[in-house]
């Protein structure tokens, strides 16, 4: 059957897109997406043109990265020429550019909600269905379809009631299941909930391969790379890593699936060295479905580095794959946001809490909070989730939101609770960084920063925070600089204010360009990054982009001026030189903005 849907998204917003797509396929619908990346001069040939021609529906996944990108403009110019309905879906508040008003003009579009894709989901369905997109005749269930008791109506994937109601059912059902199980022995609701329902870490399994040769042997080459591998993935306290036994450099993923299910392991990845030691390939298999999901060559040509090849490569696979925004972190997202409210486990719980916790806003941060606290309700033995509800504590003290009563005394607990738990997890030992920052006690922090790159120098999260602390105070702005570009170097898909540090670095050296190039790649999609996008726009001479944001950061806030920016950076102790510089941008951009270059 023809695919009927053609989707049009931005590389950068994979991740939201393909769980939604995922969603519409288990419904039986054929979508054509780009996900390989057809490159070069085969970007734009038959392939696509003939996709998009025999669509019924074209869907846009709306966002500053897809307005930013030709091949969507492109491909949405295609699409209206041909006259086909065209849904947009905004997966976040950027408006529109003028060279896509005129296809868009007029058009019912949907919001998509990070924490409430059901519903975006059910809008899709009933507009496919309008349509008279044809599904498969056989619908392929999802895990949430399976369950016989339908969800209460209303209750949407965000609703707060719904979250409250299920969290408390979930709990009592697990008390009196743990206490009648445990009736004769002591009480320990934390180690009852680890141990008989939920478990606290991911679990990945480490392979290489064999030789060739008649005996099977494994080289030393391989050896090495494997143990340099499973040496770096242990200091990531999320996950129980499990080496493998050598496998067949001929295996498919039904072999590695069949390992996964021996080893009892959620992952496996297998890295094998090859070309007399000049290439290092890696691939990362899903050990439910056997499927891979990740796979990378590297050569030593790839680093910067005149050390060890074997130790960046492995360093970098590290980072990527079991990181704290890494590849596995986006999998099990993906997987989470298109299940029920309910089926949700507490590691899954933590993934949305840290992915929704980066979107900055008011609401996202509130969402986060509710997810962590979930979390711990359902397992309070996690020491990433106490350390990241520290944060989103500290954030509504930052923003000023106050929701949440007594919130620096919750987020030194929440801090505690987590080097409590884990002392060698380097994500609890860096939220004392944050939290010493906070507190304006910088030997403190540096300390903390010691300490946590002790425990683990591979994790980008880590290696970023701390570039952020040494750029962002000024206290080291070239050791600021380092650690940040270590931590953009090993990850595919970086955070997206790794790249704030660098702002500031080169806000410091008089780089108003590389600044603002920085700044674009942090965003401008949020209230506070609009903030600095303002200053650093009018310091490269780009008046009008300045004053357009002050417009819509005034459409929403019109009593909005200079002493809101000024405290934003003394939350974050901004060096002096960096603090007048940006506060005199503010000031002349909304003097702009006050005298007509509206």
């Amino acid at each position: 059957m023809q695919s009927e849907i053609f989707v049009s998204y931005a590389r950068q917003d994979e991740m939201e897109v393909l769980a939604v797509v995922d969603a519409i396929r288990s419904h039986g619908y054929k979508v054509w997406i780009d996900q390989e990346g057809i490159q070069g001069a085969k970007l734009w040939s038959q392939e696509i043109v003939h996709a998009i021609e025999e669509c019924k529906i074209f869907i846009l996944f709306a966002s500053a990265n897809s307005f930013d990108s030709k091949n969507v403009a492109k491909e949405l110019a295609l699409a209206s020429e041909s006259e086909k309905q065209i849904l947009p879906i905004f997966i976040d508040e950027s408006s529109v550019p003028a060279e896509m008003k005129y296809q868009l003009a007029g058009i019912q579009h949907l919001v998509h909600n990070l924490s409430q894709p059901q519903r975006t989901i059910e809008a899709i369905l009933k507009t496919l269905d309008s349509a008279k997109v044809q599904s498969s005749e056989e619908k392929v269930p999802t895990k949430a379809e399976s369950k016989p008791a339908p969800a209460p109506a209303g209750a949407g994937f965000g609703s707060k009631m719904f979250l409250a109601f299920f969290a408390a059912l979930v709990l009592v059902g697990a008390f009196f299941l743990f206490k009648g199980e445990e009736k004769n022995k002591p009480n320990n609701p934390s180690k009852a909930a680890s141990e008989k329902k939920f478990k606290s870490t991911i679990d990945l399994c480490v392979v290489t391969v064999r030789d060739s040769t008649a005996d099977g042997t494994v080289s030393t080459e391989n050896r090495q790379l494997r143990s340099s591998l499973f040496d770096k993935l242990t200091l990531f306290r999320d996950y129980k890593i499990i080496l493998g036994e050598p496998i067949s450099p001929d295996a498919d993923s039904t072999v590695l699936k069949q390992l996964a299910a021996k080893m009892d392991a959620e992952y496996v990845i297998q890295v094998s060295i090859e070309n007399e030691g000049q290439k290092v390939n890696t691939r990362l298999v899903a050990g439910g479905n056997g499927q891979v999901f990740w796979t990378r060559s590297m050569v030593p040509e790839d680093f910067d580095s005149n050390g060890s090849f074997v130790d960046a490569v492995t360093s970098r696979i590290a980072g990527n794959v079991v990181g704290y925004a890494g590849i596995i972190h986006r999998e099990v997202l993906r997987g989470a946001l298109v299940k029920k409210e309910e089926d949700l486990t507490p590691m899954e719980l933590l993934q949305i809490g840290k992915s929704i916790w980066e979107l900055e806003e008011k609401d996202n941060t509130r969402r986060a909070r509710e997810y962590l606290e979930k979390c711990i309700k359902l397992n309070p033995d996690i020491a990433t989730a106490h350390a990241v509800l520290m944060d989103v504590y500290l954030e509504d003290i930052r923003k000023q939101y106050n929701e949440v009563s007594n919130a620096h005394e919750k987020a030194k607990a929440a801090q505690a609770r987590s080097v409590e738990l884990d002392p060698k997890n380097a994500i609890g030992l860096i939220g004392d960084m944050w939290m010493a920052w906070h507190d304006k006690n910088m030997v403190k922090a540096k300390v903390a920063i010691d300490r946590a790159l002790d425990a683990n120098p591979h994790d980008p999260f880590i290696t970023a925070s701390a570039g952020a602390f040494y750029a962002r105070t000024g206290e080291d702005p070239e050791l600021g600089k380092k650690y940040v570009e270590q931590a953009i170097g090993n990850s595919e898909t970086p955070q997206s204010w790794y790249y704030h540090a660098l702002v500031h670095y080169h806000l410091g050296k008089g780089e108003l360009d590389k600044a603002l190039e920085n700044q674009l790649k942090h965003g401008t999609a949020h209230y506070h990054s609009k903030l600095w996008a303002i200053s650093i726009y009018w310091l490269n001479n780009e008046e009008k982009q300045a004053v357009e944001l002050v417009k819509e950061i005034k459409r929403n806030r019109p009593d909005f001026d200079l002493s809101e920016f000024q405290r934003l950076m003394n939350t974050y102790q901004t060096d002096l030189k960096t603090f007048d510089l940006l506060s005199k941008a503010m000031m002349d951009a909304l003097a702009g903005y006050d005298h007509g270059l509206k």
